[in-house]
């Protein structure tokens, strides 16, 4: 009946009009019943209802409406995209739409057109009901302006009361019946009424039972298919009394089946810029959803689980740490000497400063100098005297040499060629200078 777009107000609020086509507009009674069912949404009092701002007549006669502007998608854009949709996604957005329902119908208020196309879900995940353009206020007293036999609606979300045209039978019920059939569509991929052409589809719903939910979809749990078959139940008594009944139910559904939707793996609907406004704006899950997978990771860290992972990462710490002590070991550079203590009675009682001197380091070992064949008793014992002072550190090895070798000189009764077994073939002492009496040689 209308087409729909994006707009500035002139208080500079971005709204959407809903302009009736042309052609309608010339109609007195579409063009009446265009303005003044819509605003039943502003009677309604509900969020999920879309509120009209303002009415007006273009420079072409065409009658328009001014509503607010909502960004998301239409679910008839999500099945598109996806086929079909999780039986927990599918009772979630049930429940949101029939507390829209029961608000209207509290009111008096009929959709009359429940489908994929006229519900919308926000870029937050709110479910919004659209297009209470031929809803039907039920009042006492009031004029009918839908004429007996006429066909409103779409034929395949269509009530058998709704496709017979008997309007007066129309009460809450047929909207279950419509919210039934967008939750089969959902479901399955498929309508409830398989047909080539409208006419025909129209005629199944005014005479055909729809098929059962376990029929179409075999597997379905048993209290989804209850739910989904009592909606669409041929007759209005069969089916659920109200909105609220319904809803109940639905939330039930949804608590016994979430926790075996919660072990599958859930796609992720990724957001897209609003930029471009030609682009499809899609959606995050529900927060329901998200939520309760934020309380499985919640529940899994128990405190006992907590103190398991607390005791396992102290121990791998000190694990470590022996291994890097063990390591730090190897590398260490050698022990610093031992510091001696000195006590009051080792200290020196003369003034002059007691200094401690660390014992001598035994002196390497030296061979030992033999006297050679041709020497006397005397000069051995000399010789061997000389050695022993040595090596108890009381004569420097220059001693030493120089004395062995005045021993084998032919003063000394040696032979200055004979063999010897001693250090005789070390250098000679440096000689000693000897100071001079020229004074100018100090000056030197």
């Amino acid at each position: 009946m209308a087409a729909v777009y994006a707009a500035t107000h002139r208080n500079g609020k971005r709204v959407a009009i809903k302009m009736l086509h042309g052609e309608l507009s010339s109609n007195v009674s579409i063009r009446q019943r265009f303005i003044d069912e819509g605003y039943v949404a502003n009677r309604v009092g509900h969020p999920g209802a879309v509120s009209v701002i303002d009415d007006d007549i273009a420079e072409d006669g065409s009658v328009f409406l001014v509503m607010d502007l909502l960004e998301g998608e239409t679910l008839e854009g999500r099945l598109r995209r996806y086929g079909r949709l999780r039986p927990s996604e599918v009772l979630l957005l049930t429940i949101g739409l029939l507390d829209v329902l029961a608000a209207a119908h509290d009111k008096g208020i009929v959709h009359r057109d429940i489908k994929p196309d006229n519900i919308f879900i926000t870029r937050e995940g709110d479910v919004k009901l659209l297009d209470f353009g031929i809803a039907r206020l039920i009042q006492p007293g009031r004029a009918r302006t839908t004429q007996s036999g006429a066909t409103m609606g779409t034929p395949a979300f269509m009530a058998p009361e709704q496709a017979r045209g008997r309007w007066e039978q129309l009460d809450g019920r047929t909207d279950l019946w419509g919210v039934g059939a967008t939750m089969f569509v959902q479901l399955t991929g498929r309508q409830v009424h398989e047909a080539d052409t409208v006419n025909e589809e129209l005629l199944c719903a005014m005479t055909n039972p729809a098929p059962s939910l376990a029929k179409v979809l075999p597997g379905s749990h048993e209290a989804l298919v209850d739910l989904v078959d009592r909606a669409l139940s041929f007759e209005q008594e069969d089916r659920w009394a109200n909105a609220r009944a319904m809803q109940a139910a639905a939330q039930a559904v949804y608590l016994l089946l979430e926790p075996e939707e919660a072990r599958r793996s859930r796609p992720v609907f990724e957001r897209t810029s609003l930029t471009d406004s030609a682009s499809p704006v899609t959606l995050m899950t529900p927060h329901a959803i998200v939520s309760r997978t934020f309380d499985t990771l919640a529940a899994a860290a128990s405190p006992a689980r907590r103190r398991t992972w607390v005791l396992a990462g102290a121990g791998g710490a000190l694990a470590l740490a022996i291994i890097i002590g063990q390591v730090i070991a190897r590398h260490d550079p050698a022990p610093s000497p031992v510091k001696t203590t000195i006590t009051a009675s080792q200290v020196p009682t003369s003034a002059e400063p007691a200094v401690i001197v660390s014992p001598p380091l035994p002196p390497p070992a030296q061979p030992e100098v033999a006297a050679p064949a041709d020497v006397g008793e005397s000069a051995a014992a000399e010789n061997k005297s000389r050695v022993e002072k040595y090596r108890q550190g009381k004569m420097s090895p220059r001693i030493v040499e120089s004395k062995a070798a005045a021993s084998n000189s032919p003063k000394a009764g040696g032979s200055p060629g004979g063999p010897t077994t001693g250090p005789t073939n070390l250098a000679p002492p440096p000689p000693v200078p000897v100071p001079s009496v020229d004074p100018l040689d100090r000056r030197r």
